[in-house]
């Protein structure tokens, strides 16, 4: 899909690397999933001709690969890093500076996902980037966990570039629309202007909930447990924004919801960020268990 509205997250990630040949740079590509965080990275590295980009990824995974998006790299890379990567930390530290220091950019995606040792490497290769050179882009989702969040908190400062994609606004949404030969008037409300919504929506046939969004929410649905997902399901019954309330679970579920990224809480009132994901929650309900939450909502009305 064409980058739209993306031209400052793109200046600002070139003026790291641009940096990062003289003093290191750590550059950090947060939003939710499908705001385009990949798409933007690899629009702007795909023109460092003269620049080793060497890319590594965390996993979905129970249980985690140590060092995964390490391993990724020394498998690319070789030499040094792939020479040292299974012994131990320090090794490892000191192969990945050495890759840095000769201009390298490593992306490190989705640390949302990372394990702890992965985690480990990334605070101690940014905290030791302000005195050397290369560049670091790491991207993961804003509602990542909070010892994520701890990392790149402690990040200095003078080397960190944070970047934040937006949704794309509704002239954006149009304009693809109009490109795919297909109505404007709804999309940008049901998918809220996330790329990965519109692109998916648009290449579905209209009125059909695009398989790969079904997928998609499924799979952040299946890892709650029974009380999140009870609050899923029955956020997603009731018309528009649901009234705290009505939920009788209690706060841990809903914010495990939040923190999943299906749900935000407005005032008083519990979400879905996207329509089109409550509508692929509202499809996986059972009839059965579709008539008991109705039940309980007009009961609570």
């Amino acid at each position: 899909m064409e980058l739209l509205e993306r031209d400052r997250e793109r200046d600002v990630l070139q003026a790291a690397l641009t940096e990062s040949l003289q003093t290191g740079r750590v550059a950090l590509v947060i939003g939710e999933a499908g705001i385009g965080k990949t798409a933007l990275v690899s629009s702007v590295t795909a023109g460092l001709d003269r620049r080793r980009v060497l890319w590594g990824a965390c996993d979905p995974l129970i249980t985690p690969r140590p060092l995964g998006p390490l391993r990724d790299v020394a498998r690319e890379a070789g030499g040094k890093l792939g020479a040292v990567i299974d012994r131990g930390r320090e090794p490892v530290l000191n192969a990945a500076l050495d890759e840095l220091a000769d201009q390298a950019v490593l992306v490190i995606e989705d640390l949302h996902w990372a394990d702890d040792a992965t985690l480990d490497l990334v605070a101690l290769l940014g905290r030791r980037l302000v005195r050397s050179s290369g560049c670091m882009i790491i991207t993961s989702r804003s509602e990542a966990l909070p010892e994520v969040r701890r990392v790149l908190g402690a990040l200095p400062r003078e080397c960190v570039r944070r970047i934040e994609p937006a949704a794309l606004s509704a002239d954006a949404v149009g304009q693809l629309a109009r490109e795919a030969g297909r109505e404007a008037a709804e999309l940008h409300s049901v998918t809220g202007g996330n790329p990965f919504f519109v692109t998916e929506a648009l290449s579905a046939p209209p009125g059909r909930l695009p398989a790969s969004v079904r997928d998609a929410v499924a799979f952040r649905v299946s890892a709650l447990d029974d009380a999140s997902r009870e609050v899923v399901e029955l956020c997603a019954v009731v018309p528009g924004a649901t009234e705290l309330k009505l939920i009788e679970s209690g706060a841990s579920a809903i914010d495990a919801c939040i923190e999943a990224g299906l749900l935000h809480l407005r005032g008083e009132t519990l979400a879905f960020r996207h329509d089109l994901a409550r509508l692929a929650v509202e499809e996986g309900i059972s009839p059965v268990r579709r008539r008991e939450l109705d039940r309980l909502v007009l009961r609570a009305l």
